[in-house]
């Protein structure tokens, strides 16, 4: 039987009545460490499938791959083939759409949902950055220009104001007063576009950051719908592999992907085979699938011992 830890203890009627079916029928290897089988490591292990619900995502062909990947694993231990597929095997393996595999699907949907947002978020803040950029520059361009016609129009007044107080009035001047006035009204109507072009982009982005907050809300509103519904830890057993009255199956009842799969298949048929759990948190035989690389799953020393001794090999 594998355990998973995962973010709140919970149990299905369902689940409970199949996990004392365990215990009492089939299982006292995972409470004794005692071997219920003797002749399981003598041949190969046949498998076909049983019961798949459609709500798994996930086909048959792939499933196959999976389990021929887990047959690789057990198969390299002992130096032969260990598990193959038959249409009439002695193990029939089962996919059981449970509340548990429910509520991972559930987790994993608002999960996305909260990526997508952030995605959103983040593609949006990088428009809001770029148009602030582009405000900040074109306001030190008026403010500079700004400068330049309080410049200009002090000269303009310091020189007019000469003519008044000495009533000295040379055309030398004259042509320096009107060419001080077409460049301050150049000015002033430069400065004007640039002060609409300005308020214009100060209300772009004003609109920008309302939608940014906008859109920080829901991803925060999100966030905290995810911690309260999925932020305490639940026990969920994952798969059990039973032999009631001569009938083998591997009952599957959740998983987070298709590494996480293959890891809880590697463990049921691991039990299929015979072997116990072992000590090790980074073994495919050990109870909890928190410590194990399900990105690059391998057998531990402790799960092939575990194996060769179990078989005498």
């Amino acid at each position: 039987m594998y355990r998973k830890l995962h973010p709140t203890f919970f149990f299905t009627a369902f689940l409970a009545l199949v996990l004392l079916n365990v215990k009492a029928a089939c299982s006292q290897s995972l409470i004794t460490g005692e071997s219920t089988v003797s002749e399981e490591c003598e041949e190969t292990i046949t498998w076909r499938f049983g019961f798949v619900d459609s709500r798994f995502d996930i086909d048959k062909d792939s499933l196959k791959t999976i389990v021929q990947h887990v047959s690789g694993l057990w198969s390299g231990a002992a130096g032969y083939s260990v598990i193959a597929y038959d249409p009439e095997g002695e193990v029939e393996l089962n996919f059981y759409y449970t509340d548990q595999q429910q509520y991972t699907d559930d987790e994993q949907e608002l999960s996305d949902r909260i990526a997508r947002l952030r995605q959103r978020y983040y593609s949006q803040n990088v428009i809001y950055q770029r148009q602030e950029n582009l405000f900040e520059r074109k306001e030190r361009l008026f403010n500079e220009k700004q400068t330049e016609y309080n410049a200009d129009v002090v000269v303009y007044n310091q020189t007019l104001n000469r003519i008044q107080t000495t009533g000295v009035r040379t055309r030398e001047l004259d042509e320096q007063l009107k060419r001080l006035k077409r460049e301050i009204e150049f000015q002033e109507l430069e400065l004007e576009i640039l002060r609409s072009e300005l308020h214009e982009q100060e209300q772009e982005l004003q609109n920008l950051s309302e939608e940014l907050n906008r859109r920080a809300d829901a991803v925060n509103e999100l966030v905290y719908q995810y911690q309260k519904r999925f932020s305490s830890w639940r026990t969920f057993y994952q798969g059990v592999y039973l032999n009631v009255g001569g009938k083998r199956k591997i009952n599957i009842y959740q998983f987070d992907d298709a590494g996480r799969l293959t890891l809880v298949l590697a463990h049921e048929f691991g039990h299929a085979l015979g072997i116990d759990h072992v000590g090790n948190p980074k073994s495919v035989m050990y109870y909890l699938t928190d410590r194990q690389d399900t990105r690059d799953l391998k057998l531990s020393e402790e799960d092939i011992r575990a194996f060769q001794l179990r078989c005498n090999l």
